[in-house]
């Protein structure tokens, strides 16, 4: 995260009165959770975690752009915000 952002993520936690420790990896760590409760196959939430690919999921490299972010919406635990 850039320090810009984690500025900002801090103000809103610090103005939520969260009083524990929230970082980068706890934020990608509930988006995970909540992916995997809205149904999200493990290896696409690794593909949009951005993490290294397993053999077994080779067959998403060739995934195209568009489909990857068509993926990302359906499972995107916060689309209610927007």
């Amino acid at each position: 995260m850039h320090l810009r952002g984690a500025i900002k993520f801090n103000n809103v936690v610090d103005e939520e009165g969260v009083f524990k420790r929230v970082g980068t990896h706890t934020f990608r760590k509930t988006i995970n959770t909540l992916r995997a409760k809205k149904g999200c196959p493990a290896g696409l939430m690794e593909r949009l975690l951005n993490h290294k690919l397993t053999v077994n999921q080779k067959y998403y490299n060739k995934m195209a752009d568009e489909e990857l972010v068509k993926e990302f919406d359906i499972y995107n635990p916060f689309n209610f915000l927007f």
